[in-house]
């Protein structure tokens, strides 16, 4: 598990340094500049975290069942069903289904379920 401090920012500061992750990343004018950028401010594990947490919203979206979904990116059921609500809550507006993000997801179930991609059941 990642480690994060128990000293909380102050929010104007909070909101600075956010600005600022935000800015540097978008700035980064190609793919592999902001791959490379990305690896060198997390740790694997915070990559693993993040991607894991996208594909599961990308996965929601896109009507998976919570099996092919915890098959896929090893998560429990609760974790799911926490994040289902959230989605449905239009909590991860920003992470929307578009053609780009289809191909990343078709690409990672794809390697994993090849002939389960198109399969889909019913939520749980």
């Amino acid at each position: 598990m990642t480690h994060v401090s128990k000293k909380k920012l102050k929010k104007k500061v909070f909101m600075r340094v956010s600005r600022q992750l935000i800015d540097t990343i978008a700035g980064c004018p190609s793919r592999r500049g902001r791959q490379f950028l990305l690896k060198q401010l997390l740790t694997p594990t915070e990559q693993v975290m993040l991607a894991k947490r996208l594909a599961l919203i990308l996965m929601i979206q896109k009507g998976y069942s919570y099996t092919t979904i915890g098959q896929t990116l090893k998560m429990t059921p609760t974790t799911i069903n926490r994040f289902w609500s959230q989605v449905r809550q239009n909590k991860f507006s920003a992470v929307s289904y578009t053609k780009t993000k289809n191909v990343f997801l078709e690409t990672l179930l794809g390697s994993i379920f090849p002939d389960k991609i198109n399969k889909r059941k019913d939520k749980k």
